[in-house]
């Protein structure tokens, strides 16, 4: 600005007084002055660097992403890993995680006398030989055992092969729980087939076999003999006499 003012009063100085140029010129210096000094704020606004940013504020502003986008939720879930967050969840401890990861146990194994009669029932064998073979088995079974080895073979056994529960029902070593289902059956077989098993029974050792082969025999003869096993025989004989096809099988 003092070169400006010095070159400004020089040509006043050389100017006649009261001369019209004087304001003319002042008015000349005055826009060539104010367009060099447009000229030089543009270009210093060009010219000079806008603010600084500072090398963690664009590392912030190359992460910040906005709400809800992919990348700010996987980034908030591994700030929230690193400074030990969470999200209110309860976290397993490892008990419980221990228990999730265990194996259910297996079921404990069946008794030795159910794992016999299985073996028997599994095989491939005609239900007349399977019976037998459970009839076989009988004396060595506790009462639980027999009891679901004579179910078995009630469903099995046919009526040719009925008589062979005769010796079983004999065995003092028969539970009362297996004959009561052995007698139950026996109703509901042909009267030549369970009648000879009936009079076996009424002298057997047994005293509720011996009531209970009694009874079954009143019903099939009309009357009650008592334990006297000849005469049941005999009123046996006329019964099925009456029916046709109805004898006693030859012993």
């Amino acid at each position: 600005m003092g070169l400006w003012h010095h070159f400004v009063r020089q040509i006043f100085t050389a100017l006649p007084p009261k001369s019209f140029i004087a304001p003319l010129v002042l008015v000349c210096v005055a826009l060539a002055v104010g367009v060099g000094m447009l000229a030089l704020t543009g270009r210093s606004g060009k010219d000079s660097p806008g603010p600084q940013t500072s090398p963690a504020a664009k590392r912030f502003e190359r992460t910040r992403q906005p709400p809800g986008s992919p990348e700010s939720v996987v980034g908030a879930s591994d700030r929230r890993a690193q400074t030990g967050q969470t999200t209110g969840e309860p976290e397993a401890t490892p008990e419980v995680q221990q228990q999730a990861a265990a194996v259910e146990p297996d079921e404990p194994p069946p008794p030795p006398w159910q794992a016999a009669i299985n073996a028997i029932t599994a095989s491939s064998d005609d239900n007349d030989t399977v019976a037998s073979r459970l009839v076989q088995a009988l004396p060595g079974l506790p009462t639980e055992g027999q009891g679901q080895a004579v179910l078995q073979i009630v469903n099995l056994i046919s009526d040719q092969k009925l008589e062979t529960l005769q010796n079983t029902l004999l065995n003092p070593a028969l539970s009362d729980e297996a004959a009561s289902i052995i007698l139950a059956d026996l109703a509901n077989r042909p009267t030549p087939i369970r009648a000879p098993i009936l009079l076996a029974l009424i002298n057997g050792p047994k005293e509720g076999l011996r009531a209970a082969a009694r009874e079954q025999l009143a019903d099939m003869v009309g009357k009650d003999l008592g334990f006297d096993k000849p005469a049941w025989e005999l009123a046996v004989r006329e019964a099925l006499a009456q029916e046709p096809q109805s004898e006693l099988p030859d012993r």
